[in-house]
């Protein structure tokens, strides 16, 4: 069985850390990035799920996703950011994130979004 592999791109390790732990509790294999160049150079063939910190500063949302999304197109991409940021939220969506978030809604919901990306997609 292959490791299921989330790249996360964030600057707050803090964060990051609980993130870390939900993800080792479920044997699902976390790469933390910090810029949009690692975050495409961290994405391989396992990688399910591409997490997005919208706070990152210099962050082109459109350029990331479209990237990412011309080397593997069934990557899952999710984008999250503070609520009072609607512009960049709505940016994200326009991009073409798969689901876009509020920091506390992706804070809550983390170990399930996890948890759904480590389910098998094989038939």
């Amino acid at each position: 069985m292959t490791t299921m592999q989330i790249v996360y791109l964030t600057a707050d390790l803090l964060f990051a850390s609980r993130i870390e732990q939900a993800a080792r509790q479920q044997s699902v294999g976390l790469s933390i990035v910090r810029n949009a160049e690692a975050a495409l150079a961290a994405i391989g063939e396992q990688t399910q799920l591409l997490m997005i910190d919208l706070t990152l500063s210099g962050l082109d949302i459109a350029s990331l996703v479209a990237d990412a999304r011309d080397s593997y197109p069934t990557l899952q991409i999710l984008a999250y950011g503070p609520h009072v940021q609607a512009a960049r939220l709505e940016a994200a969506r326009e991009a073409g994130c798969h689901q876009v978030l509020t920091r506390g809604q992706f804070d809550r919901e983390a170990t399930a979004i996890i948890s759904a990306a480590n389910r098998p997609t094989d038939s």
